[in-house]
């Protein structure tokens, strides 16, 4: 399963250092429905690696939400491609229907679960059958690597003082995942509280990088955005204090959605690397 991860994390990753045209027509072009459906597969298929390397992760809360915004997404940019951009997207259909995950009417599709319940039953009995499964995240795989061209990066390198914020909260997260009781630490909330404040004012600068992180952090309820394009844009805390940052993070460092939460770090500690930064 590592070989889907690392062919699309490598194409975030060099992407993510590599010039593209003018800010204005990347922009542009990241708003297009055929643009959007890379990014929520993008997206959708590093959740699927997710559950088949930790099954019980798909009992994860953080991570059913994080799958359902990103698969209705793909579903509401699906509905407005044209006829002929549907078709390069056969094979990830083909896949999505005999699922369960998706049903069409016509020409119109639509997932089929009807609440976040019957969606983790439905990825649950995805991962159990190890055929439909490797067929989805395959489809999913090559349409990306052969839409990649379109994927617009970060302008390049973020600067030390910026990676040096990243990474500090980097290091928070880190000493969070392996002592989750710190949370309830009031001296240690208050920092990661810092952390967090210092660092969310460049995510909107590295959306490209982060994409995955911050989607991690949607997906938690930590953090929210207005719009559903994606990378995200201007995402913001959920809560106001390091009290409400407590009681917000106590609930994702128990269970499957500790899983979940170890995942959103390694996905922070890739984007601090494609910016040129690292342990």
């Amino acid at each position: 399963m590592k070989r889907f991860l690392s062919l699309t994390l490598l194409i975030l990753s060099f992407l993510s250092v590599t010039c593209y045209g003018d800010v204005e027509e990347a922009q542009t072009a990241m708003s297009s429905p055929e643009q959007q459906v890379v990014y929520d597969l993008i997206v959708c298929e590093e959740l699927l690696n997710q559950a088949q390397d930790h099954h019980e992760i798909v009992l994860s809360s953080a991570l059913i939400n994080e799958f359902d915004q990103a698969f209705q997404d793909f579903s509401n940019n699906y509905s407005q491609l044209q006829a002929d951009q549907k078709n390069n997207l056969i094979g990830v259909m083909q896949y999505m229907l005999s699922s369960g995950l998706m049903e069409c009417m016509g020409s119109n599709c639509y997932p089929a679960y009807k609440n976040q319940g019957f969606l983790e039953v439905l990825l649950g009995g995805l991962v159990n059958n190890p055929n439909q499964f490797l067929g989805l995240v395959d489809a999913m795989n090559e349409y990306i690597i052969e839409n990649q061209q379109s994927i617009y990066p970060d302008s390049g390198s973020a600067s030390s003082e910026d990676l040096t914020t990243l990474n500090t909260l980097y290091a928070c997260l880190t000493e969070l995942s392996l002592s989750p009781t710190l949370i309830q630490d009031n001296a240690f909330a208050a920092k990661l509280y810092q952390a967090f404040s210092n660092a969310g004012q460049l995510f909107s600068n590295y959306t490209q990088s982060l994409m995955l992180f911050e989607m991690d952090l949607v997906g938690s309820n930590l953090y929210s955005y207005q719009s559903n394009v994606l990378p995200p844009t201007n995402i913001y805390p959920t809560f106001d204090n390091a009290t409400e940052m407590q009681t917000a993070m106590t609930g994702l460092l128990t269970g499957p959605n500790e899983l979940f939460f170890n995942h959103m770090n390694g996905h922070l500690q890739m984007g601090i690397n494609s910016l040129g930064g690292g342990y």
